[in-house]
């Protein structure tokens, strides 16, 4: 598009030449503001996808500490180089349009021939353009390396622990097999019995096994992405690492192929939409899933449109726990409760005549002697935690269900004692028939009669 612009009419070699000398140097400076920026912006990205996999960096937390750093080094670079250039006067007519010339073209390399403008222009182009393009690819495939290598390191571990857990529920499993002691009663102790066979460790190992495997996915996700921007840069600027070996052989400008040069011009200019593509991809995936019908273009139009980053499937619960890292813990979410819900069933609590006059002796000779049989207390915790609330209620249904099984468990001891003190009084007196049959008997004569 500036191609136009950054040629006067005395390039014969450019049919398209619109500008003059001051439009061809505001327009070429524009030009390698951007190829330099976008080259050290792609450092940037992969910095950001360094700190959020291997330092556990939040995306606040980046906003705030890292992010006006990898702004502010490309932006200065960039403005650096453009202003370099422009005090040496080192944007000139070339063969085809203005770039980093000596003017007039080719006197650098011939002695006879006086440069009259950018004479630096040789050492501004190695340094904003050549060494530039080196590092930033050097950098990109080294910070690349560095978060695949922590990823692999990461995973490893997880194999190890998950192994360590696996042969702990199998102990467990083994102990609870073998162990024959009878459930409590109690539901705290029966909770505690159930830790220590192994069921909770299931479970728990169980939760942790879900949580690693999430966050190994989320690691390869971004490692994928980050791959992909490796990718656009190599793409982008790959013809522009054949054009610098082909100035370093002392090859001339006429002698590079005319597909290359259209190459160059036509795809390095489309990098920083290969970019928004690539960070755009997954939330554009997200909302083809959530409608199937529509088409790719659709849903990156709505993506866009909403902020790239405004999809329903991303709550804000998994922007903060998006980062992976298998050394921290994620932090308690409203939606997922710390403590699992304990599962209350009648059957769980029932008993019978025996273990409540059991419990009765205990707590009668708990007295006569002084002694405290009640379970240790918890620590008081505060009054609007969920736990708290959840434990309370718990404890609640479980006394309510104990009363109303023991008044109906005394109520039949009451009906059972009563039935076997007249059984022992008709026995006494030579009766063959308890009373209460004796009774029936007689209403049914009388009816008789």
């Amino acid at each position: 598009m500036l191609t136009p612009f950054r040629a006067t009419q005395e390039i014969t070699d450019n049919a398209l030449a619109v500008g003059n000398h001051t439009s061809a140097v505001i327009f070429t400076a524009i030009m390698v503001f951007g190829i330099a920026g976008s080259q050290m912006y792609n450092v940037s990205l992969s910095v950001y996808y360094l700190y959020l996999i291997k330092y556990n960096y939040r995306e606040r937390k980046f906003t705030q500490k890292v992010e006006p750093y990898v702004h502010m080094i490309p932006i200065m670079w960039a403005l650096i180089g453009v202003i370099s250039c422009l005090a040496t006067q080192s944007f000139n007519p070339g063969y085809s349009n203005y770039f980093l010339n000596s003017y007039p073209n080719g006197c650098n390399k011939d002695d006879e021939i006086d440069c009259t403008r950018g004479k630096a222009a040789p050492i501004m182009g190695l340094i904003f353009g050549a060494l530039t393009l080196v590092v930033s690819l050097l950098a990109n495939i080294l910070i690349l390396l560095w978060i695949w290598r922590h990823v692999y390191t990461q995973e490893k571990k997880a194999d190890a622990i998950r192994l360590r857990r696996v042969s702990t529920i199998m102990q467990s499993n083994l102990r609870r097999a073998s162990n024959t002691t009878p459930t409590s009663s109690d539901p705290r102790r029966r909770l505690s019995q159930e830790s220590d066979t192994g069921v909770l460790a299931q479970a728990l190992s169980s939760r942790r096994s879900q949580i690693d495997s999430s966050r190994r996915n989320m690691s390869r996700r971004f490692l994928r992405q980050a791959f992909w921007y490796l990718i656009a840069f190599l793409v982008c600027y790959g013809t522009n690492f054949i054009l610098l070996i082909i100035q370093i052989c002392g090859q001339k400008s006429d002698s590079i192929p005319f597909g290359l040069r259209l190459w160059t011009r036509v795809i390095r200019p489309l990098h920083g939409i290969f970019n928004m593509l690539i960070f755009t991809y997954p939330h554009t995936r997200n909302k083809r899933k959530e409608e199937p019908s529509l088409s790719y273009f659709a849903a990156l139009l709505y993506v866009i449109r909403a902020g790239c980053d405004n999809d329903e499937n991303d709550t804000m619960s998994t922007r903060r726990n998006r980062t992976p890292h298998s050394s921290s813990r994620l932090p308690n979410r409203k939606s997922q409760k710390s403590t699992p819900k304990r599962n209350v069933s009648l059957n769980s609590y029932k008993t019978n005549s025996n273990a409540i006059a059991m419990k009765g002796q205990e707590d009668q000779i708990g007295k006569a002697h002084g002694f405290n049989f009640a379970p240790n207390t918890a620590p008081t915790k505060c009054e609007n935690d969920p736990e708290t609330k959840h434990e309370a209620e718990d404890d609640k249904n479980i006394k309510t269900m104990e009363n109303s099984l023991t008044s109906t468990t005394d109520e039949n001891d009451e009906g059972f004692n009563e039935t076997n003190q007249n059984v022992q009084f008709d026995e006494e007196n030579g009766d063959i028939f308890p009373s209460s049959i004796k009774e029936n008997v007689s209403i049914h004569e009388e009816t008789a009669k």
